[in-house]
């Protein structure tokens, strides 16, 4: 459990707007990879009001992964917003995930 806390605390997120745009947005996260990176996306994808997501680690020996999102036109919500809504649905998905599977287990065990 400390070795996930150290984790945490040295995850930084940098965002990077393009030309000023909140709907366009890169953001660079330290210490994450492929795990991450195609979660979020595939919970970005099954957002209606983005219009891109897509993300890529630049280089195998750094820790950082490279995400990009991209807003609907007119849809009002900022690329961070967008973000922090999947990765919230992510969570969620991984609760119900978790609940499911220790249901199954306790079941197994007893029969």
């Amino acid at each position: 459990m400390a070795d996930l806390l150290n984790t945490f605390e040295e995850l930084t997120i940098k965002m990077e707007c393009d030309n000023g745009n909140e709907e366009s947005a890169k953001f660079f996260i330290k210490k994450e990879d492929h795990t991450l990176g195609n979660a979020i996306v595939y919970m970005l994808h099954k957002n209606e009001n983005i219009d891109f997501a897509g993300y890529s680690v630049p280089h195998p020996m750094k820790e950082e992964m490279v995400l990009r999102i991209q807003t609907k036109n007119r849809s009002g919500i900022a690329a961070s917003q967008a973000l922090i809504d999947s990765a919230d649905d992510l969570i969620e998905l991984c609760e119900v995930f978790t609940q499911a599977f220790e249901e199954e287990l306790e079941n197994h065990m007893l029969s």
